[in-house]
């Protein structure tokens, strides 16, 4: 992996792979402020988790020091939310 590369990623709010959208913890913080929002998340399944105790998921990423934890995005989930379906 180039340097590039490897500032790309650290600079990104999160990444795609596999289809699979992982979210930075502080992006996703900054973006929806409040616990109790996030929490909305979690309980509507579009956030999805490895662990109760937690809303997030390990994930190495190449050009990123360590195994760091990220927010796994359901799209399916956020696509049914957004048209007012249930999931």
């Amino acid at each position: 992996m180039s340097e590039e590369q490897t500032r790309d990623r650290q600079r990104a709010d999160g990444f795609i792979i596999n289809g699979e959208i992982y979210l930075k913890p502080d992006r996703l913080k900054r973006w929806v402020p409040t616990p109790s929002e996030r929490s909305v998340l979690k309980e509507q399944k579009i956030i999805r988790t490895e662990r109760g105790d937690t809303a997030t998921v390990e994930r190495k990423i190449g050009g990123i020091e360590g195994k760091p934890r990220y927010y796994a995005i359901n799209v399916h989930a956020l696509d049914l939310l957004a048209a007012g379906q249930s999931i």
